[in-house]
């Protein structure tokens, strides 16, 4: 997700973002589960690792080794670019704000990511992406996560998700 309203006049703080990351780094909060269009049972895959690069909440994952996992992977890496993202959250109503008739979200607990057809997640400056080998500047991206992620997708995929996330947030 990210900081920007989306479709339903919401949207998540930075704040809110980077206390979720915290909470997840320090083991608080499980990571994210990769699920099909919200439903429950639909488990494919699981998050690794989320943070905050400017305006955008990311995560890495793998699929999961099992026939849903497998199968999950080879579709996605095929329908990738057809994809908006969207997450399943838990919320207390203490953690919401209202400004301006808009939901904001300042504590939050992402439990699903979810894959959804362009046009159909509520936020759309999402993306989704497929890396099929073993192989991810600003505030919230520590040098340890920075590294790790060079480690497993190479210098030129963190540039370009650098300058993606950043391209995106100037666009807005």
């Amino acid at each position: 997700s990210n900081n920007f309203e989306d479709r339903d006049f919401e949207l998540f703080s930075e704040k809110g973002i980077d206390a979720f990351v915290e909470r997840v780094d320090q083991g608080l909060t499980p990571l994210p589960e990769l699920w099909t269009w919200h439903e429950p049972g639909t488990r494919y895959g699981q998050a690794d690792w989320v943070d905050r690069i400017g305006h955008f909440a990311i995560a890495t994952g793998t699929y999961d080794d099992t026939p849903a996992g497998r199968s999950g992977k080879a579709y996605d890496a095929q329908h990738a670019d057809e994809y908006e993202v969207s997450h399943g959250f838990f919320y207390k109503s203490a953690g919401v704000r209202f400004v301006d008739g808009r939901r904001v979200f300042e504590d939050f607990n992402t439990f699903e990511i979810s894959p959804l057809p362009k046009g159909k997640a509520a936020n759309a400056l999402t993306a989704f992406a497929v890396e099929t080998s073993d192989k991810f500047k600003e505030k919230s991206m520590t040098p340890e996560k920075r590294e790790l992620l060079i480690k497993k997708h190479g210098d030129e995929y963190v540039k370009g998700l650098e300058a993606d996330t950043e391209r995106l947030g100037k666009a807005h």
